[in-house]
């Protein structure tokens, strides 16, 4: 990938985070809640690196480092390398890891303020969301923030308690790239008990909790892009999305005409037609 900004050549693309603050919505995203916890944790992390731009390449350092240890475990069962080099290894897992964990913790703190708001708007107030960061490594995060010290220290005690269970696996079982983040509706855990509108209504509400979020954090509405999305929701959830976003600069691609757009809008309609693009006129 060649990333320019300005014209001038990025060498890595995470370091166009931050010129252009925007939140994308795709069909996709609505698997987001159901789904599986990978698109959770991505989802996380693409959040925290908008506020934290550096982020991005911790989390690029964390996957090369436990790729790594899971070659070595491999190694390790079968004879070709020794219990010992995994040391240097795991001291490095340990921090980065009690440092990720801590991000992601604040920031499903703030996720869960806006969410619960948001949800209730979007159920009539018949549903309470809860919202939760689930650690395979800590019993509790609240109130920590020594990630260098006392954090990095229990993480690398865990990943020498696993170490015969992960010898065994060939892979490391718990560390931040096991995590999840939890919901509950009305005290039931979502991934076990939410129906498909549930999932639907949650999955939006993370999205524009990140953007609310994201506003709060630079003081200034995000750029909103909604990808052929509003197509695949029905009409009541397309005009809470739509009520919801209705104060910042949105893009909006659609196959539908009959989307419910607000009257007083001032945007602009263009049609691609023949391969063209043509704006409408109102």
């Amino acid at each position: 990938k060649n990333v320019t900004l300005n014209g001038v050549k990025l060498k890595t693309p995470s370091k166009l985070f931050g010129s252009l603050d925007c939140v994308i919505f795709t069909p996709e995203d609505l698997e987001l809640s159901k789904g599986s916890p990978e698109n959770r944790r991505q989802f996380l992390d693409l959040s925290v690196s908008q506020i934290k731009n550096s982020y991005s390449s911790v989390i690029s350092k964390y996957d090369d480092l436990i790729e790594q240890r899971n070659i070595l475990l491999k190694n390790i069962c079968y004879g070709r390398s020794k219990r010992e080099e995994l040391e240097v290894w795991d001291i490095q897992l340990a921090q980065l890891g009690a440092y990720i964990s801590l991000l992601r913790y604040n920031y499903t703190k703030k996720l869960d303020m806006f969410a619960k708001k948001l949800y209730e708007d979007i159920s009539e107030g018949r549903e309470r969301l809860e919202l939760e960061y689930y650690s395979t490594v800590y019993s509790n995060l609240e109130g920590r923030k020594d990630y260098s010290g006392d954090m990095a220290e229990e993480y690398l005690s865990c990943l020498q308690n696993n170490l015969e269970d992960d010898i065994r696996a060939g892979f490391t079982q718990k560390g931040v790239h096991r995590d999840d983040l939890a919901g509950k509706i009305n005290g039931l855990a979502v991934r076990q008990f939410a129906s498909q509108g549930q999932h639907r209504s949650l999955a939006l509400i993370l999205k524009l909790s990140q953007a609310y979020i994201l506003a709060e954090e630079i003081d200034d509405s995000p750029c909103i892009l909604l990808d052929d999305v509003l197509s695949e929701l029905d009409l009541s959830r397309q005009k809470f999305v739509i009520s919801k976003i209705h104060d910042m600069q949105v893009f909006i691609t659609c196959c539908d005409r009959n989307i419910p757009f607000d009257e007083k809008s001032h945007g602009k309609i263009f049609n691609i037609e023949n391969g063209m693009i043509v704006q409408e006129n109102k």
